[in-house]
């Protein structure tokens, strides 16, 4: 069985920090893989096959393992190419070079005829770096298992490097154990700077920073802060930042910010910021802003919140931001965005999408709404419910300008605004026969109000119910003192598509919340027209 050239143009690099992985293993997985492909479909004569020229840079397999995390497969080719696979890493780390191998395999019949040639007839030089590096004074072995011998089964190895007691750190290297990035320890007491393969039990640094390699499964107490590559189950805490790697199980706290590379079921606190590259399932608080790409729980912060999308409630105190679907609840003071909604929007400006739910603001924004909007200024494209504001505008419903006479009140304008079956029209009225218009005609009686009411059509005619509230003023001393509230009935005809008449009558209830009470009821007659 020959060795494999040095300077083969095949390199297979192998990052497995804090696992124990048999590299001559996958190097056999992966050389067999290869060779009964070729096997299988290779011509006759080898020689055939055009071998790459001496100068072509090299194709490099490169594998990354995260324990309960990902394990990838990357081909660089000399040709600048790159192909790239993850699947779940195996719970077993004795099958990581089956998987590895499948893989390989499957990117390299993705890839050119050219490069997959050069793949099979090229043997594997190595230069792996993993958890156990080759010993400095003896050269890797690369020795590939020939087409006809199957590969030997791997030996059952642990999952995880073998278990240490204790370590002592002052700054790393300086510390009381070997290799400590190599080793995975129970407890890890450190003052500076402490650096180790993996964690299972304890890590303390008084005034530094702990740094993990690999998976952490307990408590990390960091004076500074603490940074991990693997997946953590646990506590961790520390007084500045914190860096984890893929995935956590428990809770996250650090003075300023807490950054998770991966899927956080549990808590992340933090003064500042908080960031979750995955899925967030728990609680996410801080003091400016947090980011998640899913959440299922609560984002909690008085900055802002951002998430794709959310399962539960988004509470900012300037505001969330939800990129994808929200179902649930998001309220701050300033502004809430959902691409969808099914839930609750409260704040200043709500911006929706589709609602299924309300939306409660001074502005409210969306596509078709299935529920209420309460608000000021109301935007929607179709409302399937009640949209309640001063501006209710919706893109298929129906805005009519309103000009009528009352006996009341001989000039009124209005400008209605249908939303389905219902409408809302805001007013204004004037009297030029008040006894203030007599002294002084600029200053006369007026009166803003607001109606609301339901439309009945039939055919070309329709008939509106509505209640009318205004507020009576005279000349420049405007209070809220003078109170009509009219009850009417209205029935009208749509002679054109943009032109309307309309004639009622009702009863019109006045009062004064103060001075003087002069409350009444009286008939009101109403005729006027109705235009667009």
């Amino acid at each position: 069985m020959a060795e494999a050239p040095v300077d083969a143009p095949i390199r297979l690099s192998i990052d497995a920090a804090g696992l124990a992985v048999n590299e001559r293993s996958v190097r056999r997985a992966i050389w067999q893989e290869l060779r009964l492909d070729a096997d299988a479909s290779a011509p006759a004569d080898p020689a055939a096959i055009d071998a790459p020229p001496i100068d072509t840079a090299p194709v490099e397999i490169a594998l990354r393992v995260v324990p309960g995390g990902e394990l990838t497969v990357t081909i660089h080719s000399g040709s600048g190419h790159h192909l790239s696979r993850s699947v779940a890493t195996p719970a077993r780390m004795d099958e990581v070079p089956e998987v590895t191998a499948l893989l390989v395999g499957n990117l390299a019949r993705d890839e050119a005829s050219g490069l997959l040639a050069r793949l099979r007839r090229t043997p594997l030089a190595t230069t792996e770096r993993s958890s156990r590096d080759t010993a400095p004074d003896k050269a890797p072995s690369t020795a590939p298992a020939p087409a006809s011998t199957p590969a030997s089964p791997p030996a059952e190895l642990p999952p995880l490097l073998p278990l240490d007691s204790v370590n002592v750190s002052l700054v790393y290297p300086l510390t009381l154990r070997e290799r400590t990035d190599e080793r995975r320890f129970a407890l890890e007491l450190g003052v500076l700077y402490g650096r180790i393969g993996a964690l299972s039990g304890v890590a303390l640094e008084v005034w530094g920073v702990t740094h993990v390699l690999g998976p952490v499964d307990g408590v990390v107490l960091s004076g500074i802060g603490y940074w991990h590559g693997g997946p953590a189950r646990g506590l961790r805490a520390a007084t500045l930042f914190g860096v984890g790697g893929n995935g956590l199980e428990g809770a996250s706290i650090a003075g300023l910010t807490t950054v998770e590379r991966g899927d956080v079921s549990g808590l992340q606190l933090s003064t500042l910021v908080n960031v979750a590259e995955g899925d967030v399932d728990g609680v996410q608080a801080s003091g400016l802003f947090n980011l998640a790409r899913a959440l299922e729980g609560a984002q909690l912060g008085v900055g802002a919140n951002l998430s794709h999308d959310v399962d539960g409630v988004q509470i900012g105190g300037l505001a969330n931001w939800a990129r994808g679907d929200v179902e649930g609840v998001q309220l701050s003071y300033g502004a809430n965005i959902a691409r969808q909604l099914s839930g609750v929007q409260i704040s200043l400006v709500n911006v929706g999408g589709d609602v299924d739910g309300a939306q409660i603001g001074l502005v409210n924004v969306a596509r078709d709404v299935e529920g209420l909007q309460l608000g000021l200024v109301n935007v929607a494209r179709e409302v399937d419910g009640v949209s309640l504001a001063y501006v209710p505008y919706s893109e298929r419903g129906r805005t009519q300008g309103v000009v009528w006479a009352a006996t009341s009140m001989p000039i009124n304008l209005g400008v209605r605004f249908h939303t389905g079956p219902l409408y809302v029209m805001p007013t204004m009225s004037y009297d030029p026969r008040s006894e203030a218009n007599l002294i002084d005609p600029i200053n006369g009686d007026y009166a803003p109000g607001l109606a609301f009411g339901h439309r009945l059509n039939i055919s070309r005619g329709f008939l509106d119910a509505d209640v009318h509230y205004s507020n009576r003023s005279t000349g420049r001393d405007y209070g809220e003192s003078a109170i009509d509230l009219r009850y009417r009935l209205l029935a009208g005809l749509q002679v054109t598509r943009a032109f309307g008449l309309f004639a009622g009558g009702g009863l019109r209830h006045h009062f004064r919340t103060r001075g003087p009470s002069d409350q009444f009821v009286k008939p009101e007659l109403s005729v006027g027209i109705q235009l667009l």
